[in-house]
């Protein structure tokens, strides 16, 4: 593993060895060397191949910031732009790609 040390924070993270950030090929290669490269990155790169979203394992995200929360009038859309906004909310939710939140609903 790699130590990299967040100057700004005064954080050290460790990063895993195997870290891939892009794979760029030849448009030249032949049939049995794309089946080659791609046998390579399945065992050495698993979960770059997937192609579900989904949640990262492992991973915390935070955004910190200084501002106030924006507060601004709800305007309605028409009847035909709520439909495809509501087809593309439900398709995230049933991807878990975003939780559902019900400002009525109460824990505990």
């Amino acid at each position: 593993m790699e130590r990299v040390r967040d100057l700004r924070r005064g954080e050290w993270v460790f990063l895993r060895e195997n870290t891939l950030e892009s794979i760029e090929t030849s448009p030249n290669l032949s049939k049995h060397q794309s089946l080659q490269l791609e046998a390579v990155i399945k065992e050495h790169f698993p979960e770059t191949l997937d192609d579900q979203l989904g949640c990262a394992k492992g991973v915390e995200h935070h955004i910190h910031t200084n501002s106030s929360p924006i507060k601004q009038r709800y305007y309605p859309i028409s009847p035909a732009m709520q439909k495809v906004v509501d087809a593309g909310c439900h398709r995230k939710i049933e991807q878990w790609l975003v939780i559902a939140y019900f400002a009525g609903a109460r824990k505990g």
